[in-house]
């Protein structure tokens, strides 16, 4: 009897043994798990996950630095009930038959020093095939226009309706332009909206006494007369900035006009020079003329007195910070008050006009201040083009 307690005795403990086996690393794995989470979180290491088989730990994700994830690693094994820490450079963590037995190369105890993996192993996923792009070709509006100081005639193939409406209206609001003639049509072949390129083409043939322009693909030719070339010339790179970076060729043949030695040219020059020697001035954001520049607005007077059968038009500038609305008017408004200085002190308001053509056609860049400083400015334009 005593020999069947015995043996029932030692099948008890041994079942009792084999449960403890079987509930026990659940346990150990739940405690290990949570213990390394708080870790991770205590030293911020939001790139970090971890995933743990029995006392082995996969961590995985991208880490900031190699420095951040040697320390990382080094602290995981450091917990207490760690056997195994290996590390996955994918953000998921390798599959628990991956785990289970790692290699030498791959992993470290507690107590060795620990070894991580830099290069993908066999089963690196597969580069995706790369995508295969359709190459549409690139159509560009041509456009032709003469202008012959009053009036502009243009013609050519757009992209749409949009792009003729955009462009009319445009010249229509010029200042100066009596009549726009337009023979616009529309192209569906045209792949591309060039409006802001054709746009400070057309601002560059209006700055001429008369000329032509056309815009053929990426090529710009512009070619007229001025009474002052050397202005246009100088002024055609600043005007077209914007297309010399897009890749458009400018061609450029300004020169003198043929009246350069009749009486309205030789007051044109001496208006340019005066001009050209000092600025008319205004308070900040206004149409008051400062007093700084009497003795210009006198010079300026004087000259006209010598032109007496020859109209004037004053034309004020801004630059181009601020709404296109403000810009013209106020441009306009520092027209007017040089006009009216001009008539206070004897020239007949018959001989006058005023203009304000807001931020178009400027003489110089306005990205930066010295250029947006020359292109405030006011001209004494005779005849009105």
């Amino acid at each position: 009897m005593r020999t069947i307690a015995t043996l029932l005795g030692v099948l008890l403990l041994a079942a009792i043994f084999s449960l403890c086996l079987t509930l026990r690393p659940p346990q150990i794995e739940a405690d290990l798990l949570t213990k390394s989470q708080q870790l991770l979180a205590s030293h911020q290491a939001s790139w970090a996950s971890v995933d743990i088989d029995g006392r082995d730990l996969t961590l995985s994700g991208i880490a900031p630095s190699e420095e951040a994830r040697e320390t990382t690693l080094q602290q995981l094994a450091e917990i207490s009930g760690v056997r195994v820490v290996t590390y996955s450079e994918t953000d998921e963590p390798d599959s628990k038959s991956d785990k289970a037995t790692p290699n030498a190369s791959q992993s470290a105890s507690a107590s060795e020093a620990i070894q991580t993996i830099d290069e993908p192993g066999d089963t690196a996923e597969l580069a995706a095939p790369p995508e295969t792009l359709e190459v549409k070709p690139v159509t560009l509006p041509n456009i032709r226009a003469h202008y012959d100081g009053h009036n502009i005639e243009i013609s050519g193939e757009v992209q749409g309706q949009a792009s003729i409406t955009k462009l009319t209206d445009y010249l229509n609001a010029i200042p100066g332009i009596t009549q726009v003639n337009s023979d616009l049509s529309i192209n569906p072949n045209i792949t591309e909206d060039t409006s802001t390129e054709v746009l400070a083409a057309i601002d560059a043939l209006t700055q001429l006494d008369a000329g032509d322009l056309e815009i053929n693909h990426n090529q710009i030719a512009l070619s007229g007369t001025s009474s002052h070339p050397e202005t246009p010339n100088q002024n055609l790179e600043t005007t077209l900035s914007n297309a010399i970076e897009k890749g458009y060729q400018v061609t450029a043949n300004i020169s003198a006009a043929d009246h350069a030695d009749t009486p309205e040219a030789t007051c044109q020059q001496r208006f340019n020079q005066l001009l050209a020697s000092s600025k008319i001035l205004f308070k900040n954001g206004s149409s008051r003329i400062l007093n700084a520049s009497n003795p210009l607005l006198s010079k300026l007077t004087q000259a006209a007195s010598d032109c007496p059968e020859v109209s004037i038009t004053i034309a004020g500038y801004t630059d181009n910070t601020g709404s296109d609305r403000i810009n013209r008017q106020l441009s306009m408004d520092r027209a007017d008050a040089v006009k009216q200085y001009l008539i206070d002190h004897g020239i007949k308001p018959s001989r006058l006009s005023a203009q304000g053509r807001g931020s178009n056609n400027p003489i110089a860049d306005n990205h930066t201040a010295d250029g947006r400083a020359q292109n405030r400015r006011i001209e004494f334009i005779i005849g009105g083009n």
